[in-house]
Formats: C-alpha cells, sequence, structure tokens
C-alpha cells in the first residue's frame, strides 16, 4: 500500500476523524459520565505509537511498541511543544495512561482527563502525585504535530514507506498463521446424548476419573449429585504429590452440587 494512501485513509481519515467526531459529544442534562475522554485519549496514544513505528530508522518489530511510542514522543511531540518535556513524564504516560486504558479501559491512579476548562491542561501536581489533561487540546496539539512533521514533510515519505510495506508483512504473516490454527467448528453433543464410547476414551488419560454411573446421567444434567474421583497414577504427571489436584476436584464438585 502507498504511504500517501495509508496516512490519507488510516491516519488523516479515520484515526482523526473517528477522534474529531468523538470530540463533538456533549453529555445531556443530568448525565455524569460519557463525553469520551478515555477513548480520545487512547486513540491519541495509539497513534502516536503507530507513527513513531513507521517513522522509526529500525526494522519494523511488532513487539517494540513502547519504543515506537518513544519514538514520537521524544522526537516530534516534545519539539512541537516543548511542555510535553518533562523528565520521567513519558514513562508516566506510557504507564498509567496509555497501557491502563488499552487493557483496563481506565486510567490508573492519579490521572484526571476533562475538557472544556473542567481541567487545566498538563498541570502536574508531583506533591499528590496527580496529572491533569484536558483531552481536547491533548489531541489538537497532537495533531499539529502530525501537520508539522508528517503531513507537511514529504522527504521523510521513501523511508515511512519501506516500514510500511514491513509492517503489513509481519501482520499479513500474523493473521495467516492464527486464521490457519482455527479448527472446523463443532457443536457439542447434548449431554444426554454423551454415549459409551464417549466414557470409554477417558479411560486413555493418565490417570482416571470415577464418572457416574448410566442411570445417573438425568442428574448430570441438572447438575446435581455429582460427584468426580481422582485415581492418580504413582511416577505419571498426576501423581499429585503437593495434593493440587485433589483440592481442585473437590472445588469443583462443590460448585457442580450447588
Amino acid at each position: 500500500m502507498d504511504i500517501n494512501k495509508f496516512l490519507e485513509q488510516f491516519v488523516e481519515g479515520y484515526l482523526f476523524c473517528d477522534i474529531e467526531s468523538m470530540l463533538k459529544i456533549e453529555l445531556e442534562d443530568g448525565q455524569k459520565y460519557g463525553a469520551c475522554g478515555y477513548p480520545v485519549v487512547m486513540s491519541v496514544l495509539a497513534g502516536m505509537e503507530l507513527l513513531g513505528g513507521l517513522l522509526s530508522k529500525n526494522t519494523f518489530d511488532k513487539y517494540a511498541g513502547d519504543k515506537c511510542f518513544d519514538n514520537y514522543w521524544d522526537n516530534y511531540f516534545c519539539i512541537f511543544d516543548h511542555k510535553y518535556k518533562i523528565s520521567g513524564i513519558k514513562k508516566l504516560v506510557r504507564g498509567l495512561i496509555r497501557h491502563g486504558l488499552a487493557h483496563n479501559s481506565i486510567t490508573k491512579q492519579g490521572i484526571f482527563i476533562g475538557k472544556d476548562g473542567s481541567v487545566t491542561h498538563w498541570h502536574l501536581d508531583k506533591e499528590k502525585s496527580q496529572l491533569f489533561i484536558d483531552f481536547s487540546k491533548f489531541y489538537k496539539d497532537f495533531r499539529a504535530s502530525y501537520n508539522k512533521f508528517i503531513k507537511n514533510n514529504p522527504s521523510i515519505r521513501s523511508e515511512m514507506q519501506i516500514r510500511l510495506n514491513e509492517m503489513i508483512k509481519e501482520y499479513s504473516k500474523e493473521a495467516e498463521d492464527l486464521f490457519g490454527k482455527i479448527g472446523e467448528y463443532r457443536e457439542s453433543p447434548p449431554i444426554d446424548n454423551i454415549d459409551a464410547t464417549m466414557i470409554h476414551n477417558a479411560s486413555t488419560m493418565r490417570g482416571s476419573a470415577t464418572l457416574p454411573p448410566s442411570g445417573m446421567w438425568d442428574k448430570l444434567a441438572t447438575g446435581k449429585d455429582i460427584e468426580l474421583k481422582l485415581t492418580p497414577i504413582s511416577g505419571s504427571p498426576f501423581d499429585d504429590k503437593d495434593g493440587k489436584f485433589k483440592n481442585f476436584i473437590k472445588n469443583l464438585n462443590k460448585k457442580l452440587n450447588k
């Protein structure tokens, strides 16, 4: 894919236009939450990681997300506006904001996000361990840094094209591998259709499970009066010397017979 087309469609198009659509969202009367502050900040930080990877001098590495983020933050974002160049702040943003939002949908301790004067943008209170971000201003600074260093600087596109080609190749291979590992879907049989063959096959496992007699399958369907027992084989992977598997079976029986 051509780098110019990629930037037009995926950065200026999807990324920026999605963010600007979220910025238009206003809380209705009586509504306390839902102004899309977290999604906007998460999108900005993810965009920095993407662009930092495309601007890297090193071969694309899908496991080097932190380095890609650092590249954009240090060499483009902070150069555009020096207020973001505070010792240690990059690691804080990455750890408390970026990773918090990406993995748990919330920021970690000490981060306050708002807009339209509800917070003072980029106010750092070290004594209280607090950082305040106006997500609208944060996005606008990010967009302006992109315009200055990338949109209005076509001389860097050739190097970005190389990184883009590497990224596409890497992710195409990953997609092919993962889709190739998906097995054919087979619906599990209803519990009352379990036959003796299935029970017999269970005996091939190292270790054995005592299953309910055939007359109790009606109780199995209701999840009542079920008891699983383990008969360990000495020296096998399931000799259970520390009793962990025995406790697992005990707890499982409790859950089954609630």
